[in-house]
């Protein structure tokens, strides 16, 4: 994940669209965690209330920080939920710190692709020292996953960030064996599919959905609130049907 932002979380109620020629794929999709790159509006307020995602929450805006800090989610959204707020930068993070009490899992999504191991562990470190206590979701891109294999320091959850870039990779296998790696680590993790604008395959990205649950990963979104995407993650949540 990158300044978009899960890792992920990240994350979306319907019968899914059958599409025959894929097989026995399952008609539904779970949404572990939902993100948006700004304080949502009344469709996505909406979503958020069909979908229930146990981790909600904003990426990269102080405003939609603040606002996440400070809404009644009973009186808005009629049920509880874990409070996310993601960043690529460890500094970012530290700034917002009088906004973060509420918060209950902090998301750290590099935004430099060139971390070592060794950056990964003192990153892990200084977030574990500013917020004790704090539950701490690590997500890169899923091309440097494995990097976090070699660190020190282990979050409470990890993730690796596909964006429609990243996909044709992840089906053809590319970045199995470095996910295997980082994963024996016994941690949970998150596939994040990060979209913005609504430039996505969504046939490629049910394949995604369909590879990542097969393999046992958590599904989150990080979306920017696009309608034809929205009503897509709507559509294939495993739930009621909700869009016609």
């Amino acid at each position: 994940m990158t300044r978009a932002w899960p890792t992920a979380l990240l994350v979306f109620a319907v019968h899914a669209w059958a599409l025959g020629a894929w097989g026995a794929a399952p008609d539904c999709y779970p949404v572990d965690g939902l993100a948006f790159t700004h304080k949502p509006g009344r469709r996505e307020t909406d979503a958020v209330i069909l979908l229930k995602p146990p981790i909600f929450g904003v990426v990269y805006d102080p405003g939609a920080l603040r606002w996440l800090s400070r809404v009644d989610e009973q009186a808005v959204f009629g049920y509880d939920f874990l409070r996310f707020y993601g960043s690529p930068s460890v500094a970012h993070l530290e700034r917002m710190a009088s906004l973060l009490g509420p918060i209950d899992i902090l998301g750290w999504c590099p935004g430099k692709t060139n971390l070592s191991s060794e950056e990964f562990s003192r990153g892990i470190g200084k977030l574990k020292e500013l917020f004790p206590g704090k539950k701490l979701l690590v997500g890169p891109c899923v091309g440097l996953f494995e990097r976090v294999s070699g660190s020190t320091q282990a979050p409470e959850f990890l993730g690796f960030e596909l964006r429609p870039s990243d996909m044709d990779g992840y089906l053809a296998g590319k970045y199995d064996a470095g996910i295997g790696k980082t994963l024996g680590r016994g941690t949970d993790a998150f596939a994040f599919v990060t979209i913005s604008n609504g430039l996505v395959n969504l046939r490629k990205l049910e394949k995604v959905l369909r590879k990542s649950v097969q393999d046992g990963r958590k599904i989150g979104y990080t979306l920017d609130g696009n309608k034809r995407v929205l009503d897509f993650v709507l559509s294939h949540h495993c739930g009621e049907n909700i869009v016609e």
